[in-house]
């Protein structure tokens, strides 16, 4: 899945990952969702950086956002409802020739 769900949603991106694998949801009764369990120091990405790294990949989160939909939507700049955060296209589907 994506990085941002396991800051954004990390109960919701389990209980979706623990379905594919298919165990029950009652496993996740004892899971603490709101502590940090292991995390390593805040990087701050210099704006020079941030600004080549979003040129170099535009195109590609721009094909992502439309074959593929829900955070690539937020990465492209686009607004997405909550709700169809998970409403992720089938990866198969995903080719860039």
């Amino acid at each position: 899945m994506f990085y941002d769900s396991i800051l954004n949603e990390p109960e919701i991106l389990l209980k979706n990952v623990t379905t594919v694998f298919g165990l029950k949801k009652n496993n996740l009764l004892n899971c603490n969702f709101k502590d940090v369990n292991n995390s390593s120091k805040k990087l701050r990405i210099p704006n020079e950086i941030s600004k080549l790294v979003n040129e170099l990949y535009k195109k590609d989160i721009s094909v992502l956002s439309e074959k593929i939909g829900s955070y690539c939507k937020i990465w492209n700049g686009e607004k997405i409802e909550k709700s169809k955060i998970w409403n992720i296209k089938s990866l198969k589907q995903i080719s860039y020739y």
